[in-house]
C-alpha cells in the first residue's frame, strides 16, 4: 500500500451530480441515517425553530410565518402583514411566538407576540412620544424560564439599548446604553444570571459583551459575531453549564475578512479558543442540546454545507454535501435531528436531517434520487506513484433520469491519501475527502476495494 499519496479525482458527468463524502474516522460517533424536505413551495422558505417539544417548526415564507410538522404535514400560515415579519422565536412552553415586525418605509421595527396558533397578536414596544426618530426594537429572546424578553432598541443613528421586559410588554428595564454603538444580537445563559451580545462600535468595530441580567458587570469578551439566539431553552450559543460562549470571527483573517472562524470563549474572557481555521468561511454555530457538538455551516468545498465538530473543535463531519447552498442550521430539542434550509431544488425549502450515533449503513439517500451509471473508471498514471507526485482518478458516468444534481457517489480511500479537487462538468467542485475504505457507485457497483492506485 502507498501512503501519503496525492490523488486528482475528476468526474466526467453527462448530468451534473452531488458528490458525497464517507468519514470513517468518525462514522461510529456520528451519521446522518436519512435527509427529507419538509417544505417544497415554489417561494423561498427559511429560518426554521423548532417548538420546544420537537414536534413542529416554524419559518418564514415570503416574509410571513408560518408552522408545519416536522413530517410535513399540516402547515399552516400564522401571520398575515404585507410580508413584513423579521425575527421570530417559539416561547419556552411552546403557547407563544415572539417576532418583530419591520415597517421599512418608516425605518421601525417592533416586537409583537402572538399565540401559537397565530390569535391574539399584540405589540409589546412602542417608541415614547419624545422620540421623533425612527426606532429598530429587534432581536427579541425569551429567557429560559419564559419570564422574561430580552431585547435591542436602536434609536436613529445616536444611540443603542439592551432592554429587558415581560412577556407582556411592561416592566421595561435598560440593562445597557451607548452612544455610537449598535446593538445586534442578544442571548440568556442557561441560568437566566447573564446575558451575552454583540454589538458594532464606531471605536472598536463589532465586539461581543457579557453583563450580568441587572446590567452590572459589562466585559467585551471578544470581537466577533453571535450566531441568533432563536431557541433559548437549549443549549446554543452558550454551553449547558453557561461557562463557554460560542461565536465567529475573522480573527484568523484580520486583514482581508474574507474567512470567519469558530471559537469559544469563557464567560470572562480568557480561554479563548480556535475551533475551525481554515481558508475558508465557517459560521452559524449552535452547540447541541447537550452541549457536546457544535453544528455550523462552511464552504470548505466551495459551497455551503452543513458540519458538525465536537465542542472542543475534534471529529469534523460534513453532514450535507451538494451543489445547493445549505444554511441556517438548528438541533432538534432531543439532538436527533437538525433542521436546515437548502436551495437544492432551485429554491430555498426546510429540509431535517436525522442523525444517529452508530457506524451507518451507507451515505444517507436523498429521496427519489436517481442511480448513476458508471461507465468507467481510470487511473493516470495506472502504475505505483512516488508520494511526491499526484495521480488523477477520472469515472464517467450518466445520471439515469431526475433533475440534474440528483445522482450521486460515494468516494473514499483505505490510508493517508488527500484528494486535492474533483472537477466535472457541473464546475470545479473543490472537494477536500477524508480518508475512507473504497470508491463505489450507489447501485453498489465497487471500484478500486482495496487500494485505488492499484
Amino acid at each position: 500500500m502507498k501512503m501519503n499519496i496525492r490523488l486528482i479525482f475528476l468526474l466526467i458527468c453527462v448530468a451534473l451530480m452531488t458528490v458525497i463524502a464517507s468519514n470513517a474516522a468518525a462514522a461510529d460517533a456520528f451519521a446522518v441515517d436519512k435527509i427529507t424536505a419538509v417544505t417544497s413551495d415554489t417561494a423561498d422558505d427559511g429560518g426554521p425553530v423548532w417548538s420546544p417539544d420537537g414536534d413542529e417548526i416554524l419559518f418564514r415564507r415570503s416574509g410571513e410565518l408560518y408552522r408545519v410538522f416536522s413530517d410535513g404535514s399540516r402547515e399552516a400560515r400564522l401571520t398575515d402583514t404585507g410580508g413584513k415579519v423579521g425575527d421570530y422565536s417559539w416561547s419556552p412552553d411552546g403557547n407563544k411566538i415572539l417576532y418583530t415586525l419591520v415597517i421599512e418605509e418608516e425605518f421601525n421595527s417592533n416586537l409583537w407576540v402572538m399565540n401559537a396558533d397565530g390569535s391574539s397578536a399584540s405589540r409589546l414596544t412602542v417608541p415614547t412620544e419624545e422620540y421623533v426618530e425612527p426606532t429598530k426594537n429587534d432581536f427579541g429572546s425569551w429567557s429560559p424560564s419564559g419570564s422574561k424578553i430580552a431585547y435591542t432598541s436602536v434609536l436613529g443613528l445616536h444611540s443603542s439599548n439592551l432592554i429587558v421586559m415581560e412577556p407582556d410588554g411592561s416592566g421595561k428595564q435598560s440593562l445597557a446604553g451607548f452612544s455610537g454603538n449598535y446593538f445586534s444580537s442578544v442571548a440568556w445563559a442557561p441560568d437566566e444570571s447573564k446575558l451575552v451580545f454583540e454589538s458594532d462600535s464606531v471605536e472598536f468595530g463589532r465586539y461581543i459583551g457579557v453583563l450580568n441580567s441587572d446590567g452590572s458587570g459589562l466585559t467585551t469578551v471578544a470581537y466577533g459575531y453571535l450566531t441568533p439566539q432563536i431557541q433559548s431553552w437549549q443549549s446554543e450559543l452558550w454551553s449547558p453549564d453557561g461557562s463557554r460562549i460560542l461565536y465567529s470571527s475573522y480573527e484568523n483573517d484580520p486583514e482581508e475578512k474574507l474567512f470567519r472562524d469558530i471559537f469559544t470563549v469563557n464567560a470572562d474572557g480568557s480561554g479563548k479558543t480556535s475551533l475551525t481555521a481554515t481558508d475558508s468561511d465557517n459560521r452559524n454555530p449552535r452547540f447541541s442540546p447537550d452541549g457536546d457538538r457544535i453544528v455550523f455551516v462552511s464552504d470548505t468545498t466551495g459551497n455551503k454545507d452543513i458540519w458538525v465538530m465536537d465542542a472542543d473543535g475534534k471529529n469534523k463531519v460534513q453532514l450535507t454535501v451538494s451543489l445547493a447552498s445549505d444554511d441556517c442550521p438548528v438541533w432538534s430539542p432531543d439532538g436527533t435531528k437538525i433542521a436546515f434550509c437548502s436551495d437544492r431544488p432551485g429554491n430555498f425549502d426546510i429540509w431535517i436531517m436525522e442523525l444517529s450515533e452508530s457506524t451507518p449503513g451507507g451515505v444517507p439517500t436523498p429521496e427519489n434520487a436517481p442511480l448513476p451509471n458508471i461507465t468507467d473508471v481510470t487511473v493516470d498514471p495506472s502504475g505505483e506513484v512516488p508520494e511526491d507526485r499526484t495521480a488523477t482518478i477520472s469515472v464517467t458516468l450518466i445520471n439515469d433520469g431526475g433533475m440534474s444534481s440528483e445522482g450521486y457517489i460515494t468516494v473514499s480511500f483505505p490510508n493517508d491519501e488527500e484528494i486535492l479537487s474533483v472537477t466535472g462538468t457541473g464546475g470545479e467542485y473543490n472537494k477536500f475527502y477524508p480518508k475512507g475504505s473504497s470508491i463505489y457507485g450507489k447501485n453498489g457497483i465497487s471500484f478500486f476495494s482495496e487500494d485505488p492506485m492499484g
